[in-house]
């Protein structure tokens, strides 16, 4: 108890979830909402798990979060590849659309390349079996490590090639709610480094923003 009193991080995951508990009192849809209760718990025992748990290392916890950047680059490359001989080898037709969304979209973007399709959105993450939203957000949380993190100070080169390589699927994944997140996470961590007089890093988050803007 005295580790979550002292936690202040896991307040805002347990917030959260005692909000909807609180709408179990206003849903008609109990059976909805008890299965929305049933998927959001681990907003509740993982925050539990990594308070309570014996404490990680700083080495152990910098190897879980290189690994994490890494392997969500790996996935990346793995639906640009798949994507790419989808697309060359004339596959099936891209999933990103139901019929109704489908026409709605042509109407407002007929002049979009049919390699937009392939590349984008359902179709792009298809392949590993990630929905582009939820695969977004994990490559924001990738963005606040490498732009937080110095675990690879020593190889700067590799931070920006990897940098380059997830802003640049944010863009293709174009999930709305990842690039508000992005943008005001991006925002926040641009203050602190001013406050902390590291004007480079700030220089170099806003210069992330900027592509971002420009490949959307």
């Amino acid at each position: 108890m005295k580790e979550l009193k002292s936690t202040r991080w896991v307040r805002p995951f347990f917030l959260y979830y005692l909000v909807l508990i609180i709408g179990m009192i206003y849903t008609t849809e109990i059976d909805n909402g008890i299965f929305t209760l049933d998927k959001k718990i681990t907003y509740v025992l993982l925050p539990l798990i990594a308070v309570t748990g014996r404490p990680l290392d700083k080495n152990t916890f910098a190897f879980l979060k290189r690994s994490f950047v890494y392997s969500c680059a790996l996935v990346i490359f793995l639906c640009l590849i798949l994507s790419a001989v989808d697309y060359f080898s004339g596959g099936s037709a891209p999933f990103n659309f139901d019929l109704g969304s489908k026409a709605k979209f042509n109407e407002l973007h007929g002049e979009a390349s049919s390699a937009w399709m392939h590349f984008s959105y359902i179709q792009l993450t298809r392949w590993a079996g990630l929905h582009p939203v939820y695969f977004s957000m994990y490559l924001v949380f990738c963005m606040v490590i490498l732009f937080t993190d110095n675990f690879l100070i020593a190889k700067k080169s590799i931070s920006i090639f990897f940098g380059i390589v997830i802003i640049s699927f944010i863009a293709l994944l174009s999930a709305r709610m990842a690039i508000l997140a992005f943008g005001f996470s991006a925002i926040y961590l641009v203050v602190k480094k001013i406050q902390e007089k590291k004007i480079n890093s700030a220089f170099l988050i806003v210069a992330v923003i900027l592509m971002l803007g420009f490949l959307l």
